[in-house]
C-alpha cells in the first residue's frame, strides 16, 4: 500500500451488500466475483487506490482520486445490479484526512475512515450517502444524492447495464452501447430516455467537479 502523508485527502467507500442473507450461495458467489471485478479496477485507477472485504457482506475501498469517489460507488452499484435485480448494497462515500495507514484497511485510521464507517452505520433507508468533514459541501449535495439514490435503487438489470457502461465509458456512443450488449440502438436510447441515465451521469460529473473545488 502507498504511503502518504497525514495531511493528504482521501476518500473511503464503506459498504455492505443489501439482503445478503436471502441470496443463494450461488448467487452470493456470483455477487462477490463482480465486486471483486470493480474494486480491482478502481484499484487500478491509482497507485494508492486500496480495497478489503470485510465481516462476509462488507468492503471498503480507499480512494486516493478521491474526485472520483462517488463515480466508483455507482458504477459499483450499477454492476451488481445489472448481474442480478436483487443484488445491491449500500455505500456511504467519507471524505477527509487519515491519521495511519496499515496494511489492512479495517484497521487503518483517520477522518475519512471514521466518516465512513459512522455513516454506514447511522444509514436507514439510503443507500448511497455522503460524509465529510465540511458540512456545506454535505448538506449541499444531499438532495442530489437521495435523487440519484433513488434512480439507481429503480434501474432493472438492462437499464443498470446501459448506465454502467455509459458512466465507465462517457465517450462512447449509443451504437457502441448496443454493440456491446448485443441490443437494438433503438431500445437503449429507450431505456436511457426512461431510466433518466443521462441525469445519473450528469450528477456524478457535478459531484466529481464539486469535490474537486471543496477538496482541491
Amino acid at each position: 500500500m502507498t504511503a502518504a502523508s497525514p495531511a493528504q485527502t482521501v476518500a473511503v467507500l464503506t459498504g455492505d451488500v443489501i439482503g445478503s442473507t436471502s441470496l443463494t450461495e450461488p448467487q452470493f458467489d456470483r455477487l462477490l466475483q463482480e465486486l471483486n471485478v470493480q474494486c480491482d479496477w478502481i484499484v487500478a485507477q491509482h497507485q494508492g487506490n486500496a480495497f478489503e472485504l470485510m465481516r462476509g457482506d462488507g468492503f471498503q475501498i480507499l480512494v486516493f482520486d478521491y474526485a472520483n469517489a462517488a463515480k466508483y460507488a455507482l458504477l459499483i452499484r450499477m454492476a451488481l445490479k445489472a448481474k442480478d435485480s436483487a443484488f445491491d448494497c449500500r455505500i456511504c462515500i467519507g471524505f477527509g484526512t487519515f491519521s495511519r495507514l496499515r496494511d489492512k484497511l479495517g484497521t487503518s485510521s483517520g477522518q475519512a475512515f471514521m466518516l465512513s464507517g459512522r455513516g454506514l452505520d447511522n444509514m436507514k433507508t439510503a443507500r448511497l450517502l455522503l460524509a465529510g468533514d465540511n458540512a456545506n459541501f454535505v448538506q449541499t449535495l444531499d438532495l442530489l444524492t437521495q435523487f440519484a439514490d433513488h434512480q439507481i435503487t429503480q434501474l432493472t438489470e438492462r437499464q443498470s447495464a446501459i448506465g454502467y457502461l455509459k458512466l465507465r465509458h462517457p465517450t462512447w456512443r449509443q451504437s457502441d452501447i448496443a454493440h456491446q450488449l448485443e441490443a437494438n440502438r433503438v431500445s437503449i436510447t429507450r431505456s436511457i430516455k426512461t431510466a433518466r441515465l443521462d441525469l445519473i451521469e450528469q450528477y456524478a460529473n457535478f459531484l466529481h467537479q464539486q469535490i474537486k473545488e471543496c477538496y482541491l
